[in-house]
């Protein structure tokens, strides 16, 4: 295609509908190879970006500088600063660094025990507690059926009773009662 000086909308169109028309024709036009180049495309826009980033932070300087007696950092240098790496530790600074990892490392061991000796406990006592609800359970059905046997028990003897009653009171009438 040969670009006219002109109207740059309608050559940059002609230009994504060849494009676009020719990549319908192929077969490389399908969603999954759409998203791979997307992804490719994004790496390399995400390259680029970090790239560009880490130079310019590399590029950096931090100043120290006494100020009244205290060290105050800056980007600008001032009258008596000096350039300081970003990375530069004394001795003592290691040392101290290394002693709050291993104090870091006693601390969670501790915590990471202290929460296993709870979730321990509190796992026996529901333990417990569920030995306790079955025996009370075991206990109320118990008293249930012993309840249920006496006036199982109760009921037969009023049958007999009445039964007995029946069987006497048919042959003379009870002391009480009128005749009719």
């Amino acid at each position: 295609m040969i670009w006219k000086p002109g109207n740059f909308s309608s050559q940059i169109g002609a230009v994504k509908r060849r494009f676009s028309s020719s990549l319908r024709d192929t077969e490389m036009d399908t969603p999954i190879n759409r998203l791979k180049a997307l992804r490719w495309a994004s790496a390399w826009v995400l390259a680029v970006c970090a790239g560009a980033g880490a130079t310019a932070a590399s590029a950096q300087n931090a100043y120290r500088c006494d100020v009244n007696g205290t060290a105050v950092y800056s980007e600008k240098p001032c009258a008596d600063g000096k350039a300081v790496a970003p990375t530069q530790d004394t001795d003592a600074q290691r040392a101290r660094s290394k002693e709050a990892a291993a104090q870091v490392k006693a601390d969670n061991r501790a915590i990471d025990s202290r929460i296993e000796k709870r979730a321990s406990d509190e796992a026996k006592a529901r333990a417990a507690e569920r030995r306790a609800l079955a025996k009370s359970e075991r206990a109320e059905a118990a008293a249930q059926k012993k309840k249920a046997a006496k006036a199982k028990a109760t009921k037969a003897k009023m049958k007999v009773a009445k039964v007995k009653k029946s069987k006497s009171g048919s042959a003379k009438p009870s002391a009480g009662s009128k005749p009719s």
